[in-house]
């Protein structure tokens, strides 16, 4: 069954949390340098997040921390821009940069055990790193979810003042219902994988999501199991590709979120 955060906290995390990304996605270098790797920012304010609300349980300290990372991310990949040093940096060195400014500055015990705690946030390999609570770390699992699928990052017809306003019209909507859109970045990810929606379309078919998602009722919700999730999913997606193209093809995203959960 799928557990649920407490309501005063989750409403505190969404609070602090959607005003890190919007901080983030709305800066000067979001709009105007399409050199950067946007998601890769996203994905280190997240995980910076995610690992100081583990340390301390506390959500404005981890705010801070995530705060810090989305400047230094920012902040590194000017400096690399302007120095025309970007080809010579991965990824990775971006990531651990972050990861070093932030998160090494939790401890004081040295870089041996600074390096460890870098490489656990990286690979997940150190079950320290993993939340305690369960509807804790359930939760951000959720909102990884979100960051990695609601912008359509594969898509590279849609400009970043689009993505800018997708963010801008669904975000905080999809943060307030986190807990009950499973089904829905599902759908979502597996859509994007085999089909290029025009904006126009993807904006429909987000606004359609959310509808289906925020009439969901939370007991509802929490009585629908993994598996069940899986086997509505592989019978929408993978038994049924014929009718799922039709659907697709016929631009009706109303009648196509119906069919996706007529078994939910």
């Amino acid at each position: 069954m799928t557990q649920f955060l407490p309501k005063a906290t989750k409403n505190h995390i969404v609070e602090k949390y959607y005003y890190l990304m919007s901080e983030y996605i709305n800066n000067e270098q979001f709009k105007t340098n399409l050199e950067v790797n946007h998601y890769l920012g996203i994905h280190c304010i997240h995980r910076v997040f995610e690992y100081y609300m583990n340390k301390l349980k506390n959500i404005d300290k981890a705010f801070y921390g995530a705060q810090q990372a989305g400047y230094y991310y920012l902040e590194y990949i000017h400096q690399l821009n302007t120095s025309d040093l970007s080809d010579s940096f991965t990824n990775k060195d971006i990531v651990l940069f972050v990861f070093r400014k932030t998160i090494c500055e939790l401890y004081n015990n040295g870089d041996n055990h600074n390096a460890t705690s870098i490489h656990n946030i990286m690979t997940l390999e150190d079950e320290s790193i993993t939340l305690t609570n369960k509807e804790m770390n359930m939760f951000f699992s959720k909102l990884d979810s979100l960051n990695s699928i609601l912008l359509f990052w594969s898509n590279t017809q849609y400009s970043y003042l689009q993505r800018i306003e997708l963010f801008s019209t669904f975000y905080f909507k999809f943060l307030e219902c986190i807990e009950k859109a499973d089904l829905a970045f599902l759908y979502l990810d597996a859509l994007q994988q085999h089909f290029q929606f025009s904006y126009e379309e993807y904006t429909e078919l987000l606004r359609v999501l959310l509808s289906k998602t925020e009439k969901t009722k939370r007991s509802r919700s929490g009585s629908i199991t993994e598996d069940d999730k899986q086997e509505w999913f592989l019978l929408k997606i993978h038994s049924n590709k014929e009718l799922l193209h039709s659907k697709i093809t016929n631009k009706n995203m109303k009648e196509l979120v119906d069919w996706l959960y007529s078994e939910v």
